[in-house]
């Protein structure tokens, strides 16, 4: 063992360290079943190198050199790794190559802003003067694509969607390359062309503005087909139906605040007859222009129903006195009512009732209503009665 055997023995231990220290840096990065490859190529490299310290350091010096024995170990181990953890067909790609391979723009700009590194696809959004590919590289990135893409980018670490001069739209997004110790080193770049994106997401808002258009449209003729359904087709007044639901209402706002709620039940004076003497068309015109005169007369918070030849107004907020000088007034604006037929004389009769005196539900006021209208025409009709 002459100095040369030292010399070649240290050259020997340098490049095997070499190797461990490569799998040792590997094995760090990594997890899983790279992870353990690597452990296994380690354990594999290591073996023979310990096994032949023991041979050739003075002080141990086994008799016997056991590193062949130990190659033995290392090939049984990298068969191991190759059989069962699929050593050589399952490697990690190069980082380097899924840059180049991605349909991504990627740029690297250093802390001058000038352009380190590009893909393919980044290349391909460069000025049309920038040059081939290897001769932008080092060039202030400003110079190499439009404007608003440099002030993105200079704007800092972020993300933005930038119109190009051509039309198109670009998603740029700008994170700092830094150091172990954090100190910015340059930015990397990501763009990618997301016009196709925005004209399919503005066609999407577009469609649902016209749906949103046709459900309000679809939600105001049901309305309007509801209020329709809601009256009588002769005169356009309130049915039965809706009248009920408005007297309820109010009724209950009644017993909350305390105000009167009045009720006018108006009737047709020989109705029966007019129909008789010239014709149902006659009476309809009737019916017609007393609703007519009924609607002129009433107030804005005045409710109108007709059922048959008898007319009903809600009066809210008027006690009994002033609901029957209401009344009255109502029956002299119908006694003015005029058809085509010049003999015919119209005359109302009216009953008038009260909540709470006379009524706190719609069938008591009704009723009490209705016997007064009875009332008046046992009276000799024209005139207004008052609830009992």
């Amino acid at each position: 063992m002459g100095p040369l055997f030292w010399v070649n023995t240290a050259y020997s231990y340098a490049v095997v360290l070499s190797a461990a220290s490569s799998v040792w840096r590997l094995r760090r990065s990594t997890r899983g079943l790279l992870r353990r490859q690597a452990t296994t190529m380690l354990v594999a490299v290591l073996a023979p190198l310990v096994c032949n310290l023991a041979v050739v350091l003075p002080g141990i010096a086994l008799a016997v050199d056991v590193t062949p024995l130990a190659f033995a170990v290392t090939g049984v181990l990298f068969a191991y790794a190759v059989l069962q953890q699929d050593l050589l067909r399952l490697v990690p790609v190069a980082r380097s190559l899924v840059v180049e391979t991605v349909t991504d723009a990627v740029f690297v700009v250093d802390f001058r802003e000038r352009l380190v590194d590009v893909n393919p696809a980044g290349h391909a959004l460069l000025r049309p003067d920038a040059g081939p590919r290897d001769a932008v590289v080092g060039r202030p990135f400003g110079d190499l694509v439009e404007a608003v893409v440099a002030d993105s980018v200079r704007a800092g670490e972020g993300e933005t969607v930038v119109r190009l001069a051509g039309g198109n739209h670009l998603d740029v997004r700008t994170r700092w390359i830094r150091d172990d110790r954090g100190t910015p080193l340059g930015r990397v770049v990501v763009a990618r062309d997301v016009t196709e994106r925005l004209q399919a997401q503005r066609a999407l808002e577009r469609a649902n503005e016209r749906l949103r258009d046709q459900v309000a449209t679809i939600e105001r003729l049901q309305a309007d087909l509801a209020e329709e359904a809601a009256r009588d087709p002769l005169t356009g007044l309130r049915n039965r139906r809706r009248f009920v639901e408005d007297l309820t209402a109010r009724l209950r706002t009644t017993v909350e605040t305390g105000r009167p709620l009045s009720l006018v039940l108006l009737d047709v004076d020989h109705f029966k007859a007019i129909n008789d003497a010239h014709g149902h068309a006659v009476g309809d015109d009737v019916l017609v222009e007393v609703a007519r005169a009924l609607g002129a007369h009433a107030r804005p918070e005045d409710v109108v129903r007709y059922g048959g030849e008898e007319f009903v107004v809600l009066l809210p907020h008027l006690d009994t006195d002033a609901a029957r000088a209401r009344a009255e007034d109502l029956r002299a604006a119908c006694a003015g009512v005029r058809v085509g037929v010049e003999s015919l004389r119209i005359t109302i009769s009216a009953g008038v009732a009260t909540a709470p005196e006379h009524g706190t539900t719609p069938d008591e006021l009704l009723l009490s209503a209705d016997r007064a209208l009875y009332e008046a025409k046992g009276g000799g009709r024209d005139r207004v009665a008052l609830a009992d």
